[in-house]
């Protein structure tokens, strides 16, 4: 069963949506992906419907049938009567065109066996003396066998339509494939147990066909008539089984569809009824029209009603050794309840101390805040599925960053009333006030900045401010939360480094004059040398060019003297 409804993991995303449709809560839930349980699902199909992230698909013997028609052999069709509204916006005679197409050689209504069907459910109803339960719905039959077997003694013993169709298809098509195509999922799994019979090779959903139409870009083609067959063709809709086997009205005689309903009449009769004599079960409420494998555009039931009963019209003949009876099984899982200690232990993990405390709100998906604890220790559920348990866990758990930051935080909503002061942010300005909460940020700090931000909704960012009161320096950061209409103000107590900075500044200074100093020393010391040192080069000039003139005038006298 559990190749039929599969889950995508990549697309399911935590949202408890199919545990909390699933009447049986058939399903188990690990690391946040939502699975079917095989040993309590009984394919409804509900879950595939109701997934918001269409993470759920119903996988049906598709592949079987369209090899069958490629490899060239023989193949039958058996249509359900929903046929006039579950292929999108298709008209009968549109899908039968397609099927043509591919090379499919007779195409014929399951309501053929339904009307055999019909007429055994009226003689059950004429000679049993205990409660009878219709039998055609596979969903059903999974429901009674896997959680009510003490009710399969009141099981109507016969094959369904889909069943007892196939076997009139295989009389007269002996050589044939049948393949059924309808809007049911429980039906893949019952026609599986028929494998080795012959009677019937695999199911299609009108989802598949529809999508493998879509594909390939059908073009609709009509072939000729499909024409719908009376009683047998009222069996898809809520009361058509009752209609069909003319008991509507019957004394003791009710239709029930939809498994919460059903859950509650099984639970009656589990305790004896003298009331009940026939019952028509079904389980998706409204009856197949509602089935998970339908594609219909118009989601109202009874305007799907009024479609397949617009072309009712073909009789079919009663064959008195149809349907053929069938055996059920017990099929009920070992169902062991945890002890009460198990059960009190998980409860206490999501906080629920005492039976005040079990809010029972439904976030999870269970009824309960116990039967989700139940989950939990059967292994189908997780603790992390507690919606106020994780909401408390994750506001703990950012009161105490909050708490703990060495950073001033404040809150103030729009008009400036103060919503939050975390511990450091009291410590700083609370001025030994215990509560603050919904005073004016005034009373405390100036909030211009803050009203600036709450009017542009634009951040002031590492704006450095004194608090000269408080004898202390911050630099903040304010920003605006726009969903939430809060401002928020995270700051950083830099007063020790504002005295760091100014100490470093007084050094510097001090290192700057003394440098000074000994700069202008050093150059006046650079001066005299220059000045000194410039006095003895002109003397020592002026000495040297008086030995020279001598010289030469000496050397003039002697050159005059030799002549």
């Amino acid at each position: 069963m559990k190749d039929i409804i599969q889950t995508s993991e990549a697309r399911c995303q935590d949202c408890y949506r199919c545990v909390r449709e699933c009447a049986l809560k058939a399903i188990t839930l690990s690391l946040g992906q939502a699975k079917v349980l095989d040993s309590s699902c009984v394919l409804c199909g509900r879950c595939v419907k109701t997934c918001p992230q269409k993470a759920k698909r119903i996988v049906d013997d598709s592949e079987v049938f369209f090899n069958t028609l490629t490899n060239g052999e023989p193949v039958v069709v058996s249509i359900a009567p929903s046929i006039g509204c579950g292929v999108g916006d298709l008209l009968p005679q549109e899908v039968a065109g397609y099927l043509k197409a591919l090379g499919v050689s007779t195409i014929r209504h399951t309501a053929e066996g339904a009307v055999q069907v019909a007429n055994a459910y009226q003689k059950f109803y004429q000679n049993s003396f205990e409660p009878v339960i219709s039998s055609c719905c596979p969903a059903v039959v999974n429901l009674i066998e896997k959680h009510y077997p003490e009710l399969i003694k009141h099981l109507a013993p016969i094959e369904s339509p889909m069943i007892t169709h196939a076997r009139m298809l295989k009389n007269e098509f002996y050589e044939a494939k049948v393949f059924f195509i309808g809007p049911c999922a429980a039906k893949i799994e019952e026609a599986r147990r028929y494998k080795n019979t012959g009677l019937i090779s695999g199911v299609l959903t009108f989802t598949s066909l529809f999508e493998r139409m879509q594909t390939e870009n059908y073009q609709p083609q009509y072939t000729e008539d499909i024409v719908g067959i009376k009683d047998g063709g009222l069996f898809p809709e809520s009361g058509g089984v009752l209609q069909a086997s003319k008991l509507n009205g019957a004394p003791g005689v009710f239709e029930v569809s939809g498994l919460e309903a059903l859950i509650e009449l099984f639970d009656h009769l589990k305790k004896g009824s003298n009331e009940v004599k026939f019952v028509e079960a079904m389980a998706c409420e409204g009856g197949c029209l509602m089935g998970p494998g339908m594609v219909s555009f118009d989601q109202n039931l009874w305007n799907r009603r009024e479609k397949i009963a617009e072309n009712l019209k073909k009789p079919v003949v009663i064959q008195k050794d149809l349907p053929k009876s069938r055996q059920y099984s017990n099929r009920a899982a070992d169902n062991k309840q945890p002890s009460e200690v198990e059960i009190r232990a998980v409860l206490k993990k999501i906080g629920k101390n005492s039976a005040k405390d079990e809010t029972n709100c439904g976030g999870c998906g269970y009824r309960s805040c116990r039967e989700k604890a139940i989950a939990v220790c059967k292994g189908q559920a997780e603790i992390e599925m507690c919606v106020p348990y994780m909401k408390e866990k994750f506001r703990s758990f950012a009161n105490l960053v909050v708490n703990s930051t060495p950073n001033g935080i404040i809150v103030v909503d729009r008009e400036m009333f103060i919503q939050e002061f975390n511990p450091t942010a009291m410590q700083w300005f609370a001025q030994g006030r215990k509560f603050v909460k919904g005073l004016p940020l005034d009373l405390f700090i100036d909030s211009c900045d803050f009203m600036t931000v709450a009017k542009s909704n634009k951040p002031i960012l590492n704006k450095r401010i004194t608090y000269s009161d408080y004898h202390i320096t911050t630099e903040q950061n304010i920003i605006s939360l726009v969903d939430y209409d809060l401002i928020v103000c995270i700051m950083r107590d830099i007063s020790e480094e504002m005295r760091t900075e100014a100490e470093l500044d007084m050094i510097s200074q001090a290192t700057l004059e003394k440098a000074t100093k000994v700069i202008e020393e050093n150059m006046r010391v650079a001066q005299e040398v220059a000045g000194l040192l410039g006095e003895t080069t002109a003397e020592t000039k002026a000495t040297l060019w008086e030995v020279i003139s001598l010289v030469k005038q000496r050397r003039e006298k002697n050159s005059c003297d030799s002549r």
